[in-house]
């Protein structure tokens, strides 16, 4: 295995989002798509071009809807057999005998009481989550597989004799393709306009691993 040492700080919950988080915890979660800060263009000849601030311009084609493998390693979330931990809104409370204890919100989401740090604040050490990168892609985001929707961390859901994946516009309805339940969380969280513009994202393929020592 890769070292385990991560190269910067990351949340999946970027956005910020329990939901993401939840995902995770409850073990459905291998991936995470990001929107790309400098969005791809594509030229009159059909050739696409990538402004990166640190490494330059890059010009690629498309490959099955995929880009060239150069150019994931300009993807700022690192690479893969890199170590990253996730960021979570935490705070410290005092019990009855005055001993601190640190909680998480995604385990108290409920509780109002409590002044929840920023998740961009929460410091290494109290990281708990931590994952691998497998794989790094970048596509345009109506181009995710099935495959790579349910590594989303999209939810079965069944209603009545109808199986299908959670709608996260509408609880009371369910979608029949991985495709479309994704599309709703996406929309859920990034907007609508977003989604039918189909914006260009890096796709992160993960494992869960243990913290390292």
């Amino acid at each position: 295995m890769a070292s385990l040492t991560p190269n910067r700080l990351i949340a999946i919950n970027l956005h910020p989002s329990l939901l993401l988080i939840q995902m995770h915890k409850a073990g459905r979660k291998t991936g995470f798509c990001q929107l790309m800060k400098n969005q791809p263009v594509m030229a009159d000849d059909g050739l696409w071009s990538y402004t990166d601030k640190k490494q330059g311009h890059f010009w690629f084609k498309m490959t099955l809807g995929l880009l060239q493998q150069n150019l994931k390693t300009v993807c700022p979330f690192g690479q893969a057999g890199d170590a990253l931990y996730i960021n979570e809104a935490c705070a410290v409370v005092r019990n009855e005998t005055g001993e601190s204890t640190l909680v998480y919100k995604v385990d108290n989401p409920d509780d109002q009481d409590i002044d929840w740090r920023n998740p961009a604040h929460m410091k290494k050490i109290h990281a708990r989550l931590w994952v691998e990168i497998v794989n790094v892609r970048a596509q345009p985001v109506q181009q995710l597989t099935a495959e790579e929707c349910i590594a989303q961390g999209i939810e079965p859901k069944q209603i009545d004799a109808f199986k299908g994946y959670r709608d996260y516009s509408y609880p009371d309805k369910i979608q029949l393709s991985p495709q479309a339940s994704f599309a709703s969380l996406w929309k859920s969280e990034h907007g609508e306009e977003s989604y039918q513009k189909n914006e260009w994202v890096w796709s992160i393929e993960y494992r869960q691993i243990a913290k390292p020592e």
